[in-house]
């Protein structure tokens, strides 16, 4: 019995222009709550953005956000997680040649840190304008990294215009500390520890509500939902999503802008009476 429902966001439950419609997803999720059956939210994005998207319903929802790196249920944070001095100092010597070509940005809880040469451009209709706004204002542009404080870094990001999955490749086939490269898509990367990933995060929420597997009914559409979507025989590819990630799932939900992640949940539920 489906006793939770996890979904990426772009490309997955969010159309062309990073909406959803939101009358019928309250609707849905009312049925859902009044099943007793959870709603997580598995992104690769900041829950910052998140609760800009869901708004008033956000404390209805639980969340596994960061690609794993920060999980939350309605009421108390089960993860928040944090790279190493060694790794960070590491990663950056990485790319010292790329720091600013990559937009590199070092995050800790309260603010991120970006190099003062540069620039960044809304390329992307799947993010509106007030996500856009909020997530320059929490960048401090700095001359250098030498002021960062390491000890308290929660997640690395980079923006890369072009061969994203060749920078992903070479950096876990050659980095030598406990970080990883993940695609956020849409030429956003994202480096964790390598411990971490959707799926891990959302074992925390099983754990916590004394679930399984098999009780969860997951949906995505990128390579960084593949441990996602390996981990239950309820899972979903988007019909945009690549064949490495259709290869992965058992089932396949129509177009994310036909709203498929809508549409395999109502069916859902319309097969269990309601």
């Amino acid at each position: 019995m489906i006793k939770l429902i996890a979904t990426d966001l772009d490309g997955t439950l969010l159309d062309q222009y990073g909406q959803y419609d939101k009358d019928r997803f309250e609707r849905i999720l009312t049925q859902l709550e009044q099943k007793g059956i959870h709603f997580v939210v598995a992104t690769g994005n900041a829950i910052e953005r998140v609760n800009l998207i869901f708004q008033e319903l956000s404390p209805r929802l639980s969340y596994v956000a960061e690609n794993g790196g920060y999980v939350q249920t309605s009421s108390k944070i089960l993860r928040k997680s944090q790279i190493t001095q060694d790794d960070a100092l590491a990663f950056i010597d990485y790319f010292k040649e790329s720091l600013v070509d990559y937009r590199v940005v070092l995050s800790t809880a309260h603010r991120s840190y970006v190099l003062d040469s540069v620039i960044f451009s809304k390329e992307h209709e799947m993010i509106e304008e007030e996500q856009w706004n909020a997530f320059l204002a929490h960048l401090e542009f700095v001359p250098n990294f030498e002021g960062v404080d390491f000890n308290h870094l929660t997640k690395i990001n980079m923006l890369v215009e072009k061969d994203t999955n060749q920078v992903i490749e070479r950096f876990n086939k050659n980095f030598k500390g406990n970080l990883r490269a993940v695609t956020s898509g849409y030429g956003a990367i994202d480096i964790l520890p390598r411990e971490v990933d959707k799926a891990s995060g959302l074992e925390l929420l099983l754990k916590q509500w004394q679930l399984s597997p098999h009780q969860v009914m997951a949906f995505g559409d990128g390579e960084n939902d593949r441990e996602l979507l390996a981990m239950t025989p309820h899972s979903y590819a988007m019909a945009n999503a690549p064949e490495s990630v259709k290869k992965v799932a058992l089932h396949c939900a129509p177009h994310h802008t036909d709203d498929g992640v809508l549409q395999v949940i109502e069916e859902f539920l319309k097969d269990k009476g309601e």
